[in-house]
């Protein structure tokens, strides 16, 4: 018996393969006459025979004598997976109470994926948040898990990771991971972990380049969203009023005071319980005090220098705060010259 495989390529390299299965089977023997002029009962053929063949695809041949359901079956190449692929080859007869099964397995070479599956023990997700502490920790206690799928073992793994240039930690990192730190959790299937720390808190983009013995490459990528933990000793979160100078207002070390050129407002936040109400103190003629929920805006009504300038906040208890003492030169209306008298020969 044998397969004839007809192969057809195209000049970009793809191919598509036919077969056919050619058997040259004899009848079952008669039996000769006895001595007497009885004929002998037909022997029964032999159990059936399985043949496997390796071509651009698999096949598989039944040889028998008599009936079976099935003589000739075909396993594409493209249908098989990098790594180990199993097969079975099942052929029914006329008078068989079970089917004869045979089996055949074939390691496809070259292929591999990778993903990464959690982030400190969470399955990820594309756009997850990660909160993270401040600095360098000796040993990372968050991590990015990567799963590596291959039928050959892992050499190693590059990472990366990177995002926008904002301050708070590592505008990127990088790394290897060689054969010992890659763990092999299953036949074909592999972990690494990565250290994520000193990310300042920015939309974070993590990069691996696997690489096995035999050469292949495999890319996992992801976001990740990192916010950061601060020491409590920084952050200043005392129930007070704080000025906070938006856009159109300036400060002049020189005098020490705030200009609000073209009359701009200047703003303060009363960190307090709301709801809030404000006054200028001591109260000036041109200023006047008003309130948005938390927010106070100082509004001027007239230019000119005003000096001493403070807020009296009172919250929904009662209790009442007040801002920092500021200097305020208001200024809304342009400059202007007036010519009052000629002077003869002299220009200007």
């Amino acid at each position: 018996m044998s397969v004839i495989e007809i192969v057809a390529s195209n000049s970009t390299g793809q191919s598509t393969a036919k077969a056919v299965a050619v058997r040259s089977i004899s009848d079952v023997p008669t039996p000769e006459p006895a001595a007497d002029g009885t004929v002998p009962a037909v022997a029964a053929p032999a159990a059936p025979a399985s043949y496997w063949f390796e071509g651009v695809n698999l096949y598989a041949v039944a040889v028998y004598q008599g009936y079976t359901d099935v003589t000739f079956d075909v396993f594409k190449a493209e249908d098989m997976k990098p790594g180990k692929n199993n097969f079975s080859f099942s052929v029914n007869t006329s008078d068989s109470k079970a089917p004869l099964s045979s089996s055949y397995s074939i390691t496809k070479q070259g292929g591999m994926s990778a993903y990464i599956n959690n982030i400190s023990g969470t399955n990820y997700q594309s756009g997850m948040s990660l909160v993270l502490d401040r600095g360098v920790e000796k040993e990372a206690s968050h991590k990015a898990t990567v799963t590596i799928m291959s039928n050959a073992p892992v050499s190693n793994v590059q990472w990366n990771i990177s995002g926008e240039n904002v301050p708070g930690g590592d505008v990127s990192q990088s790394g290897t991971i060689d054969a010992k730190g890659i763990r092999a959790v299953a036949d074909g299937e592999y972990e690494v972990d990565i250290p994520l720390q000193n990310l300042p808190s920015r939309i974070t983009t993590i990069t691996a380049t696997a690489t096995n013995a035999v050469g292949n490459a495999a890319v996992a990528r992801g976001t990740v969203f990192v916010l950061r933990n601060h020491d409590s000793s920084r952050v200043d979160d005392t129930a007070d009023v704080y000025w906070t100078p938006l856009d159109g207002v300036t400060y002049d070390n020189t005098r020490g005071r705030y200009i609000l050129d073209g009359g701009v407002p200047l703003t303060a936040f009363a960190n307090v319980q709301g709801p809030i109400t404000a006054t200028i103190s001591p109260a000036q003629n041109g200023l006047n005090a008003i309130v948005n929920g938390n927010m106070v805006t100082i509004a001027a009504t007239a230019d000119g220098l005003f000096r001493d300038v403070s807020l009296k906040v009172t919250d929904a208890g009662g209790a009442v705060y007040t801002a920092p003492s500021v200097s305020l030169m208001v200024d809304t209306a342009n400059p202007t010259i007036t010519l009052t008298a000629k002077l003869i020969n002299n220009y200007m």
